[in-house]
């Protein structure tokens, strides 16, 4: 199975967030999601480094959870979920096929669906969605990357890091879900997480969170576009006013520029 490597997830990512502010995605909507993306990236990489040393288990790959940190919302580039009602979970996993990194693909969905996806859960899914994710879920044997990226992302939203409570609480208010046993399903895989490997999560992901300016000009190098902007890298938008492809885009950041009073990475 093709693999990606970190360079090359950092190239996919960079040109995926340069992708959706091509598209005129909103600057507050677009900057911080590649925060989060370099956040979940770098914390996943961090706790498998820790439970690798702390269990002597070689099999643990850190570069795969990195990548798939990285890469888990792939599919946000592609759609608007608010406008298209398409998840970018499904987006994602195709996407990653048409990429010829079919190892990655797995992630896009399990990092947000655990099991079996219901309309109780995913109340913005068609049946036919349903129908495909639970057709693919039903396929893939869930491993140490899956769950490692969907616990880091439910302490993650935006630059933001949250206590896995209150991430699920958000979510339950968020996207209207209506499933009984929801909070419980997750704290169990949790519980599960934290429990065989004796990691905090919160504390990882918050370290990381805090300490992103200095974390991620180590990133700087690998990537290209705003996300090397978002590394710390300003020219990035004077370049980006000059060449723009799109006249209309290039006035925006114009206007951006101008406005701009604070630095996006803290």
């Amino acid at each position: 199975m093709p693999r990606c490597s970190m360079q090359e997830a950092m190239n996919k990512a960079s040109v995926y967030i340069d992708r959706r502010i091509e598209d005129g995605s909103k600057i507050a909507i677009t900057l911080p999601h590649a925060s989060h993306i370099l956040i979940m990236a770098v914390s996943a990489y961090l706790i498998a480094r820790q439970i690798k040393k702390q269990t002597k288990d070689e099999t643990i790959d850190l570069e795969k959870a990195f990548v798939c940190g990285l890469l888990h919302d792939i599919g946000r580039y592609i759609v608007d979920e608010r406008e298209s009602k398409y998840p970018h979970t499904i987006a994602g996993y195709d996407r990653c096929k048409k990429l010829k990194i079919p190892g990655v693909a797995p992630v896009c969905l399990t990092h947000a669906i655990l099991d079996k996806a219901t309309h109780e859960e995913y109340p913005d899914y068609t049946p036919e969605q349903l129908k495909f994710v639970n057709d693919k879920m039903s396929k893939i044997n869930r491993s140490f990357y899956d769950d490692l990226t969907m616990l880091v992302d439910l302490h993650c939203r935006g630059d933001q890091v949250f206590h896995i409570h209150d991430r699920l609480e958000k979510n339950i208010k968020m996207y209207n879900i209506q499933m009984d046993n929801y909070y419980d399903k997750y704290m169990a895989l949790y519980n599960k997480f934290t429990s065989k490997y004796n990691v905090d999560i919160y504390r990882i992901c918050r370290f990381v969170a805090d300490h992103r300016k200095s974390i991620f000009k180590h990133l700087m190098p690998y990537c290209h576009g705003w996300l090397r902007y978002v590394c710390g890298d300003k020219s990035v938008a004077k370049d980006h006013v000059a060449y723009s492809r799109n006249a209309n885009i290039a006035q925006y950041w114009k206007d951006y520029l101008a406005q701009q009073t604070k630095v996006i990475t803290k």
